[in-house]
């Protein structure tokens, strides 16, 4: 619902009367209880989905993920350059799925993938609240490309 106040000020300003009119606009936002849950339950099905879609990804990559020969001492950028596009989408929809209940998933399959420089950052980007929405990984991945074919060269 939006709602419009207008109020009206008078003063007097060197013996004459002023009248100052402002409007204020204020958003009130009711929410019932059949649109909580409605709201509630689309959140969810995009979670159960995402999850889908991170499973289904991972069983299709796994095998040029398994083919990855790094040094067990690469770190983020290192992993991030070698690593396909696909492996960082995984990260993102399990984020964007489990939040921070996502964090020993994806410590478990990086480390099973070999892929330890990936662990910390991608730990701390799951467990920082509110970046679920935000693909914080692709958006590193893609980062680094352009940073490599525009800059470091």
């Amino acid at each position: 619902m939006l709602y419009l106040i207008w109020t009206g000020n008078t003063s007097l300003s060197n013996g004459e009367r002023v009248r100052r009119t402002k409007c204020e606009v204020v958003l009130f936002m009711t929410i019932n209880e059949e649109q909580l849950r409605s709201l509630l339950l689309i959140f969810a099905g995009l979670a159960v989905l995402s999850l889908v879609a991170a499973i289904l990804l991972a069983l299709m990559t796994y095998r040029q993920l398994r083919r990855l020969r790094l040094p067990p001492d690469a770190d983020f950028m290192t992993c991030l350059r070698a690593v396909p596009i696909s492996a960082v989408i995984i990260l993102d929809l399990l984020d964007f799925g489990l939040d921070v209940f996502s964090v020993p998933i994806a410590w478990f399959m990086l480390g099973k993938l070999g892929l330890q420089g990936l662990r910390g950052i991608a730990v701390l980007e799951e467990l920082i609240p509110g970046t679920q929405l935000l693909p914080t990984m692709t958006l590193a991945w893609i980062g680094i490309r352009l940073y490599d074919r525009f800059i470091g060269q």
